[in-house]
């Protein structure tokens, strides 16, 4: 999870199965864990401005665990409505000192890789929400806009306020002479 403009948005997925369950819960949750993978990509390829060209080349990284068994996979849009999913492999935690070698030269680059590729994510999403509040900003004080836009008194504030009626019904209307 990231937190951009005070709003919290996944870039990446996991899950943690119960370990009493056994095995049969590691490898029944797989479609689950693919499925909310699915949902974390798309709504990020699903930004306004996310180009095709950054959409084809992103990654949603998961993982699941399984009491100390593991495993890492990413999934990825091809074309639109194509996902593809690799596995890139499992990720062990170390049961006793003789397989720290193995946290060393196996879990640690594949975590990294998963980071890696939620702070792309992330960059891209920042980036994407960045230009769209940009682009609401300029809208917002564009002199070419509709007064009957949104709401017309909350796009009117830069005029004087006896250019318009007010939007509430009985106010006094305010017409100054000199336009007679």
């Amino acid at each position: 999870m990231t937190s951009i403009d005070d709003a919290v948005y996944d870039v990446m997925n996991g899950e943690f199965a119960n370990s009493k369950l056994g095995p049969s819960k590691f490898s029944s949750d797989h479609l689950k864990v693919l499925r909310k993978s699915k949902v974390v990509l798309d709504h990020i390829v699903n930004q306004e401005f996310i180009t095709e060209h950054d959409a084809r080349r992103m990654i949603a990284p998961c993982f699941q665990v399984n009491d100390l068994d593991g495993g890492i996979k990413i999934i990825k849009l091809y074309a639109p409505g194509l996902y593809t999913i690799q596995n890139i492999g499992s990720v062990n935690i170390p049961s006793s000192v003789h397989f720290l070698r193995d946290l060393r030269k196996k879990t640690i680059p594949r975590l990294k890789f998963m980071r890696c590729h939620a702070l792309k994510n992330t960059h891209l999403l920042s980036k994407s929400l960045e230009k769209e509040s940009r682009l609401k900003k300029k809208k917002g004080t564009s002199y070419k806009r509709s007064p009957s836009c949104d709401d017309a008194e909350a796009g009117t504030k830069w005029t004087r306020s006896s250019w318009f009626p007010s939007p509430r019904g009985g106010a006094p209307m305010v017409i100054p002479t000199y336009f007679f």
